[in-house]
C-alpha cells in the first residue's frame, strides 16, 4: 500500500492492516480530547479509520481524534 493507492481508493484499503497492527482493538483505552475525555474497550476501527470505543454503561462511540491511551501502558492506569 502506498500514497498512489490511497489517493485511488481511499484509507478502506488500509483498514485491515490498521486492524490486524493495531495495539489498540480489545483494550481497555482512555481517549481525551478538549471536549471531553472517555473510557472503555476499543473493539474495532471502521472503513473511515474511526475507532470505535464501547464505553463501560455499553453505549458505542466513533472516535474521530484525540488522544488514545491503553491501559496498563506508561502513566494509564486505571
Amino acid at each position: 500500500c502506498n500514497y498512489e493507492t490511497f489517493k485511488e481508493k481511499g484509507l478502506a484499503a488500509f483498514v485491515l492492516t490498521l486492524k490486524q497492527n493495531s495495539v489498540l482493538i480489545n483494550k481497555r483505552v482512555k481517549v481525551t480530547n478538549i471536549n471531553y475525555c472517555l473510557e472503555g474497550k476499543a473493539i474495532d476501527i471502521d472503513m473511515e479509520g474511526r475507532l470505535i470505543l464501547e464505553l463501560d454503561n455499553g453505549e458505542i462511540k466513533k472516535i474521530i481524534s484525540g488522544d488514545v491511551s491503553v491501559e496498563g501502558f506508561y502513566e494509564y492506569n486505571n
